[in-house]
């Protein structure tokens, strides 16, 4: 009993020696705008994770927009780059890639996007789960739902057909076929600056976009799951597009998304040929959104 006391002791102190053990690391970081150029006066703050908590260092970039802080943690260290008139670029544990470890030095470039004209838009989370399976069911953005008779909806701006044949939760093959009701309707995936409040660019494309997508996840007995599914993709999408007699674009809105089908976060602009989706969170145009449906992201 004794033996297993004295173990379990040193185990505990091993443990509280390895939680107090603190790294030493400079992190060099220059902030840039979205041309390449420096940018002078960002306030950039480190935070070196410690046992009690976190150890706040604020400093200020030079004329060539770089600074550079020498400091030690526990466990790691996190990165915000902030200055009025540019969206926060974050560098945190929470962030895929981004994960700054101890006991090493690092060396960051990070780009800053300008906030050029935030709008109101219709703007919400969604789990895109068909409610039929094997059927072409519509989706309406702007309402925020499916089209009737599956929900309130009233236009479908997008279809979705889902096929799911489960054998066993091990043995199954599932997909997601993505359509339109317009000839030149479409979507184009594009990927985010996870690092910044504002993942995509200001506006979305003219062009490229694809009037169908498919989405397929298999998995057999044995083997690990495969498939083309995301969650880091995004995507913008050309909706209730108009043409002239030649077939030519004369009217269309357009819409972002964050996140992989069928967890998304997607931004509908309502006025026609404005291909604006840089959202001011303060603006949502649906109102009274439940707080898991909420969007606070640009």
């Amino acid at each position: 009993m004794k033996n297993k006391k004295i173990i379990s002791i040193g185990v505990l102190l091993s443990l509280f020696m390895m939680m107090r053990a603190c790294g030493q690391m400079t992190t060099l970081v220059s902030v840039k705008d979205e041309q390449g150029n420096p940018i002078e006066g960002a306030e950039v703050e480190f935070l070196y994770a410690r046992p009690q908590g976190y150890e706040s260092v604020k400093k200020t970039t030079n004329h060539n927009g770089v600074v550079k802080d020498t400091g030690k943690t526990n466990f790691h260290l996190n990165v915000y780059v902030e200055k009025k008139g540019f969206y926060q670029a974050t560098y945190a544990k929470s962030n895929k890639g981004t994960n700054l470890e101890k006991n090493k030095n690092h060396d960051l470039t990070v780009t800053l996007k300008k906030e050029v004209n935030p709008i109101g838009l219709f703007a919400k989370k969604w789990r895109l789960f068909s409610p039929s399976l094997g059927e072409k069911i519509g989706y309406d953005f702007e309402v925020g739902d499916w089209v009737r008779p599956h929900g309130v909806g009233n236009a479908a701006d997008i279809f979705f057909e889902v096929h799911f044949d489960i054998r066993d939760r091990s043995d199954y093959d599932y997909s997601l076929n993505v359509t339109f009701p317009n000839s030149l309707d479409g979507l184009q995936d594009f990927e985010g600056l996870e690092t910044s409040a504002l993942r995509s660019d200001h506006k979305a494309p003219n062009e490229g976009y694809l009037a169908t997508w498919k989405q397929t996840t298999q998995r057999r007995p044995g083997e690990t799951k495969k498939g083309n599914r995301d969650p880091s993709r995004n995507y913008w999408l050309r909706v209730r597009s108009k043409a002239d007699e030649e077939g030519n674009l004369i009217s269309a809105h357009y819409v972002k998304i964050y996140g992989d089908f069928p967890d998304i976060q997607y931004y509908f602009n309502p006025t026609p040929n404005d291909r604006n989706l840089e959202f001011d969170p303060q603006k949502n145009l649906f109102k009274n959104l439940p707080y898991d449906q909420k969007v606070n992201q640009p």
